[in-house]
């Protein structure tokens, strides 16, 4: 699989280095008013070889600033390419002269020798404006500045995202929840940006505070994860606070983690957060939470087997099983990482599901692309099938680099509103 991958990296690299080699190729002849020398052409390549290495890795920093100046020059060469014919050159431009050959009276030569032109050599900064400023290069580096700066500081703005939800079973107090998800710490806060959100959530005074996933990741260091999950272990809320895992909390990704999947285990326990791997915990007399063990994660990672030796892996159960014995009459509230097993899950009788994951497209416009093609079963937002409500939040912050253009950093208040019988049976006269 890695082979292939590599290959397949690789081999996307040829398309990319032509690209750039014609854009610095451009750009070179511009600002350095050269014909098309072979210094020209040997500066072009290394430039270009280059862009093509930085593009190798997709999820770096690197890697996006070539793809956004790529997009960027495509459009501006197609706005170039239909605007074209509208443009003309000015009048003077500098690129040619009257023949001043002194073997030669102008005044006794015929006006349409008078009028002969001599071509210079072509400077592209007599061009027209329009002209200039396609072949320049620049537009694409502001362009890519711009949106990418806006990315890094939106990036930082974290917002509470409220949804009401309303269910056809007895509860009659209600129920707040507040979801935390897709934090990846270390990326874009510290501990004390974090415990300002902590802080934040606790006013709000939650029933159930669910942490849904991908809290730390490979690029999080052994202290910082400890940091985070203290700092998440000091809201408050009714029920507690309930984890579960996402692809990336036991840096499987990395082939030196920064810790292992016991070390993470026990800073959730020394927090005091109830981690949920394939179980169900009833809250009060008519709630049940289960949470998932993400579908990336075999239940030996969970036992605390870093190295999955001796430890028989046992897979993810599916949503029936895992409700086996639960009163259906009941709020069942259902975490899980990702939103996937939708339908299952509504045939199951979940009432609401809350998940995190997709980022809601971090890049614009990945999540545009990814529900015009139906990629997942559901990118952002809220879904409901009949009975069936779920809710995929874009997380807190991101993976990868600390910039978010396509969707907003946000942690998840959700009331949830159900009915009232025996209130309504006392009204009615209907009391037993």
């Amino acid at each position: 699989m890695l082979i292939r991958f590599v290959g397949l990296m690789a081999l996307m690299m040829i398309p990319v280095g032509v690209f750039f080699y014609f854009y610095f190729r451009r750009m070179i002849l511009f600002w350095s008013h050269r014909d098309k020398s072979r210094i020209v052409r040997v500066v072009s390549i290394l430039l270009a070889v280059l862009a093509a290495l930085g593009s190798l890795n997709p999820f770096s920093v690197t890697a996006l600033v070539l793809l956004h100046v790529a997009a960027a020059q495509v459009v501006v060469q197609l706005l170039w390419l239909a605007g074209k014919r509208f443009i003309k050159a000015p009048a003077d431009s500098g690129d040619t002269q009257l023949s001043d050959s002194p073997a030669e009276n102008p005044v006794e030569r015929p006006l349409s020798e008078n009028l002969t032109e001599k071509p210079l050599h072509k400077n592209p900064m007599n061009k027209a404006l329009p002209e200039k400023i396609y072949r320049c290069g620049l537009v694409p580096l502001v362009v890519t500045a711009l949106v990418l700066g806006y990315g890094y500081l939106h990036m930082k703005d974290v917002e509470p995202k409220n949804y009401t939800v309303s269910i056809n079973k007895e509860l009659p107090d209600g129920l707040t929840v507040a979801l935390i998800s897709d934090l990846h710490f270390g990326t874009t806060m510290d501990r004390e940006k974090l415990q300002r959100y902590c802080d934040e959530i606790s006013a709000q005074n939650p029933d159930i505070i669910a942490l849904c996933g991908d809290i730390v990741d490979e690029r999080t260091t052994a202290e910082e994860m400890r940091q985070a999950i203290q700092t998440l272990g000091g809201m408050e809320s009714k029920y507690g606070i309930y984890y579960v895992f996402g692809n990336h909390d036991s840096a499987s990704y990395s082939s030196n983690p920064p810790f292992t999947v016991p070390e993470l285990t026990e800073a959730f326990e020394a927090a005091g957060i109830r981690m949920l791997t394939d179980e169900c915990v009833e809250l009060g007399d008519n709630i049940v939470l289960a949470g998932r063990l993400d579908r990336s994660y075999s239940m030996s990672m969970w036992r605390g087997d870093a190295s999955h030796e001796g430890v028989e892996s046992i897979g993810r159960k599916d949503t029936k099983k895992l409700l086996e014995g639960v009163d259906r009459d009941k709020f069942i509230l259902l975490l899980d990482h990702q939103p996937v097993e939708l339908e299952e899950n509504a045939a199951a009788g979940v009432d609401l599901q809350l998940s995190g994951h997709t980022h809601g497209g971090q890049i614009w416009p990945v999540g545009l692309i990814s529900d015009w093609l139906g990629f997942g079963e559901l990118n952002y937002g809220e879904k409901t099938m009949g009975d069936y409500h779920v809710i995929v939040s874009s997380g807190i912050a991101g993976w990868g680099y600390p910039i978010r253009t396509g969707s907003n950093s946000e942690y998840l208040i959700v009331k949830v509103s159900g009915t009232n019988r025996a209130a309504g049976d006392r009204e009615s006269g209907g009391e037993i």
